[in-house]
């Protein structure tokens, strides 16, 4: 167990998370952002042999201040047995978060084509299916512009014929992203004025929008509809240019390709807009108006559904950005006939210098890390990240704004050939919030 970086408020601790954990501080951390193994002994990789034990999360635990919060990634297949662990150490669960992409690869076996495989059967090449990563063009090369591609086979026995067209797994598109808080120490308040953390940053993880004034509304209903009388001038809310302004943040995150599918389906939809003097009958089971009469024009826009939640900008180039020089290696994703994830395609470079199986966005770890970063107090706002990896969690932390991050891996390799390289290349392009 040593330290093997610790510059421009990022420590990165080489060994094994349990063993590190151990020899922290209790209490000394804001908060923790990770993407632990899932248990799928994902590409054999000894590391993903089970998900954390609970002794792991208890320690976790142990070194966050009361309040504050957990962001875990988890699998669709082991997730309920990471959030069994977590709650066991003792953590509130607050919610599950989906993370949607369009990029995952079906890992499935063809069951046809093991049935032929069995009896020895030598299967007919009915053609070859282009397959090229990004290929929308359909002229048979993919985004680098080589010729790829799959042999397309038909069933050669009775019994591949009879099952023709059956898998093992759907196309994977979605993560979860468990959210748990230590619990607090008093109330909300009581805990954010004495441990300086409390909640989340809504404020922060507001979703991007069009400048709007909310309208009065004046006149509301008494003694029934609300506990509050609002008196003429009140605003409700004010999204002002370069303001706090935005939608609140909802658990669901899209990546570009998912919220384009989702608005191919949804179309242009409007919403929110009332004309000022707007009366609502009837809403909600209430016998009599709704809160009054609408002042002023409220606020309306239109566009598609995805504008409602948060979209992870993925750069295919911040995978390696720092790594330039290095020696590329296969990443060897091997699952039935084909690789999985960006590398899927016969004829693809399927190397690359960053040789992390599981690279996560940077801009998907900064949303997540912006969402629990506490408010600035004179002390410094600390997140830890255990099962580090090659680094993401820790880059998207430090673009958030947090001031000391503290980092924990024991593959080696990851560390020194990956994560530290990316690290100094981020860290010389200045905190960008």
């Amino acid at each position: 167990m040593t330290i093997a970086y610790n510059q421009d408020g990022i420590q990165l601790w080489h060994g094994e998370v349990l063993d590190c954990l151990r020899n922290m501080d209790s209490d000394s951390f804001h908060g923790c952002l990770c993407d632990p193994p899932y248990g799928l002994n994902f590409m054999g990789k000894q590391w993903d042999h089970g998900v954390p034990s609970v002794e792991v999360w208890s320690e976790v635990l142990r070194v966050l201040k009361p309040g504050a919060m957990l962001m875990a990634f988890g699998g669709t297949r082991t997730h309920h047995r990471l959030a069994c662990a977590i709650e066991d150490a003792g953590f509130e669960l607050r919610d599950c978060m989906m993370w949607l992409y369009g990029s995952g690869f079906p890992k499935s076996h063809n069951i046809s084509k093991g049935i032929d495989k069995q009896a020895g059967a030598e299967r007919e090449v009915l053609g070859v299916k282009n397959v090229g990563l990004g290929n929308k063009r359909g002229d048979g090369f993919n985004h680098a512009g080589t010729e790829s591609g799959v042999p397309v086979t038909g069933p050669a026995t009775d019994d591949a014929k009879t099952w023709d067209g059956y898998g093992t797994a759907l196309k994977p598109a979605w993560e979860p992203v468990i959210l748990a808080m230590k619990p607090i120490d008093g109330t909300f308040a009581e805990n954010a004025l004495k441990h300086g953390v409390a909640g989340m940053n809504i404020a922060e993880g507001r979703i991007p929008g069009e400048p709007w004034t909310f309208g009065v509304q004046t006149d509301l209903r008494g003694g029934g509809y609300g506990s509050k009388r609002p008196s003429e001038g009140d605003i409700f809310r004010k999204n002002v240019e370069g303001g706090q302004d935005g939608r609140w943040p909802a658990n669901l995150i899209l990546d570009d390709e998912s919220a384009e599918a989702l608005d191919d389906q949804a179309g242009v939809r409007s919403s929110g807009k009332m004309k000022a003097g707007t009366v609502r009958k009837n809403r909600a089971g209430f016998t009599g108006n709704m809160p009054t009469h609408v002042a002023v024009d409220t606020p309306g826009d239109s566009g598609g559904a995805s504008r409602f939640f948060y979209c992870a900008k993925a750069d295919r180039s911040e995978r390696n950005a720092g790594l330039k020089g290095k020696e590329k290696r296969s990443l060897n994703w091997s699952s039935g006939e084909q690789s999985p994830g960006t590398f899927q395609s016969e004829g693809t470079d399927r190397t690359s210098e960053n040789f992390h199986p599981t690279v996560k966005p940077i801009d998907l770890c900064r949303y997540l890390a912006a969402l629990t970063l506490p408010p600035a107090t004179g002390q410094p706002r600390k997140l830890l990240v255990p099962y580090s990896g090659s680094g993401s969690e820790i880059l998207g932390a430090y673009r958030a704004g947090w001031d000391k991050i503290t980092g924990i891996e024991k593959d080696g390799e990851y560390i020194h050939d990956i994560a530290i390289h990316r690290i100094k290349h981020e860290t010389k392009q200045g905190k960008m919030f």
